[in-house]
Formats: structure tokens, C-alpha cells, sequence
């Protein structure tokens, strides 16, 4: 293998998200129409763990799939579709809580995402939580994390960002996102370690 030899980082199979991701940036609306199809379900659930209520991440998803339409062709580099993705969830979120005249209190997580885990295999990368159980209690540990932590965990182990990536779309500094990334970590062992000793 010589030093000009590449790795092919975009998968070919048709129904891969960033074949999909880069048909609709070209124009192709059955592609846009998958390509929103395929990702309802993760960002819904990614704005659930981030907002705490269904209903508000029920809009705020609306949303995100609109600017997503509204901003597809935009999309120039189709290895940055997740990081992309990821930016837009974050604004909307961000717009919303800006939004909003007072905060409203938190709720369990666990009362929203029953009906997403029984079709949800590939919502939660499969070295996250190995199992329903276990996906129950660190899901849990993430909503009450403050907010920084609970979206650098999102969109380092949900959207399989890089920490590089994380800065870049939380505006911090890779130090800041190592540190949230961490003290996290931590809270996640600790609380797993009170319900597993």
C-alpha cells in the first residue's frame, strides 16, 4: 500500500446515511426526505436527554428537520454531515432555551424514550450501554448532569463526535470539553457504582 493509497471513509451501500446526506445536498428530494426519515428518531432523542421534556423536544426537532431541508446544499464536505447535524441541534436547542421566560423543572427521562428503545438499536451506539437495563440508569445519571457535561456526553458518545468536533460545536475549547467529557465520566461510574457495587 503506497503513501498516495486512501481510505475510504464514505461506506457505498445506497442506503448509508452519508450516501443519503449527499444526494440531498445535491438536489435529490427523495433522498431529503429519507435522509430526515433516517434521523428523526436519534435527534428527537438526543433533544429529549438535552431539554427533559418530550413536547418541547418534539418541537425543537421540528425545527432542526426544517433548517436541515432549508440548509442541506450547504453541505459541501459529506465527512462533516455528523458534526453538521450536530451544530444544528445545538443551535435550535440553544435558540429555544433563549426562548424561554423561565426554566421548566426537569423531567425523567425514562418517561419519554420506553417507545424509542424498543426500535432504537441504532440510536445509542452499541459500546454506550449493552443493555436495556443498564441504558435506563446512565441515561438517568446524563439528564441530571449539569449541562455542559450532558451535551459534550451527547455529542461525544450519541453523535460519535470528536472532542475537537465537541469544541468546535459548543463554541469551548477541547481543554473545557475534556474536562466536561471527564468530570462526567465520573458521574456516570459513581452512579452506576451505587446501583451495581
Amino acid at each position: 500500500m503506497g503513501s498516495n493509497a486512501s481510505v475510504q471513509i464514505v461506506p457505498r451501500n445506497e442506503n448509508d446515511i452519508y450516501v443519503i446526506a449527499q444526494k440531498a445536498s445535491r438536489g435529490d428530494r427523495e433522498a431529503l426526505g429519507l435522509l430526515c426519515e433516517k434521523i428523526a428518531k436519534g435527534v428527537l432523542f438526543q433533544l429529549i436527554t438535552l431539554l427533559g421534556n418530550r413536547a418541547n423536544a418534539e418541537d425543537v426537532s421540528q425545527e432542526v428537520l426544517i433548517r436541515v431541508c432549508s440548509n442541506i446544499h450547504t453541505l459541501r464536505d459529506i465527512k462533516t454531515f455528523r458534526g453538521w447535524l450536530a451544530r444544528i441541534i445545538v443551535n435550535e436547542k440553544n435558540r429555544f432555551l433563549q426562548k424561554q421566560l423561565r426554566h421548566e423543572p426537569a423531567l425523567n427521562v425514562d418517561d419519554h424514550t420506553e417507545d424509542l428503545q424498543e426500535s432504537s438499536d441504532d440510536l445509542i451506539p452499541h459500546n454506550y450501554v449493552e443493555n436495556t437495563e443498564t441504558h435506563s440508569i446512565v441515561m438517568n445519571i446524563v439528564q441530571k448532569l449539569p449541562d455542559k457535561q450532558k451535551e459534550a456526553v451527547m455529542l461525544h458518545y450519541y453523535s460519535e463526535l470528536s472532542v475537537t468536533e465537541v469544541a468546535k460545536t459548543m463554541q469551548v475549547t477541547t481543554q473545557t470539553v475534556s474536562k466536561n467529557l471527564s468530570l462526567a465520566r465520573d458521574k456516570i461510574k459513581q452512579g452506576l457504582g451505587r446501583v451495581f457495587p
